[in-house]
């Protein structure tokens, strides 16, 4: 378990009369454009050792979960020093010209699996959003939302053999076998807001994709290993549907002096 809250200004002086103030926070974002939240600090929870309850420790050798959260705002300030005739500071200026808000669970849900027979496997659900608030001639928000899916499975299988050849009789070869699975499915949306009031957002973008992936990597020891992998996939936009299909064969042989 893990907790951590932080804030920070920075300023830059742009010109002789202008000063640019950069805030940012953690947060935790409330409300249509995240304003009404409050400070709230980062956070990851792992809770592992779910493999000693019930039959689990019959299949598993661990078992964790995982989630964890972390906000932000930032806010930019301009400014502008107004002086007077003589060149003397009659006022000074100050104006927000963006507020920023984000929130992120990532993950949102995780969960590890090491079971026996030596396969790994591992799921997480990510998910994020964030709200971008413009002020003066470009008022308005901009709104982004993200989520993500992704499950691996990996089992992975150590040997060695000799040949059968008498010059080579003292020779064994150790080999490890990989075979991993993966697949991620991800979502986005970005929308957007003008003016001040709340209102109906209008949709700029939204986006759909997924792939599927097996690959297998084969090591012969540290010198000589290689990989194949295949991976489909689809993409959809406001535009239309792609489909993707990509193969690869990798091989690596170290050479020493």
């Amino acid at each position: 378990m893990n907790f951590s809250y932080g804030q920070n200004e920075r300023k830059s002086k742009t010109s002789a009369s202008n000063l640019n103030i950069t805030k940012s926070r953690d947060f935790f974002p409330l409300g249509e454009r995240g304003d009404e939240g409050f400070p709230f600090p980062t956070w990851n929870l792992r809770f592992s050792g779910i493999e000693k309850f019930s039959f689990l420790s019959q299949i598993a050798n661990s078992i964790s979960l995982e989630h964890g959260f972390g906000g932000k705002e930032n806010e930019k300030i301009l400014e502008t020093i107004v002086r007077t005739s003589n060149s003397r500071i009659d006022s000074v200026n100050s104006e927000v010209t963006s507020r920023n808000y984000s929130k992120s669970w990532q993950p949102l849900v995780g969960l590890n699996l090491n079971l026996k027979g030596d396969v790994s496997a591992s799921i997480r659900y990510n998910s994020s959003s964030s709200v971008s608030n413009f002020f003066g001639i470009k008022d308005g928000s901009l709104f982004v939302n993200t989520s993500n899916l992704s499950i691996t499975a990996n089992y992975s299988r150590r040997g060695g053999f000799k040949l059968p050849i008498f010059f080579f009789r003292d020779f064994k070869l150790d080999n490890q076998v990989t075979l991993s699975l993966n697949y991620n499915r991800g979502t986005s949306i970005t929308e957007s807001l003008t003016g001040s009031t709340t209102g109906k957002r209008a949709p700029l973008n939204k986006s759909k994709r997924w792939s599927l992936q097996p690959q297998m990597n084969y090591s012969f020891n540290s010198k000589l290993n290689g990989g194949i992998f295949f991976e489909i996939g689809e993409t959809e936009t406001q535009n239309g549907t792609t489909s993707f299909k990509d193969f690869g064969l990798t091989v690596n042989i170290s050479i020493r002096g």
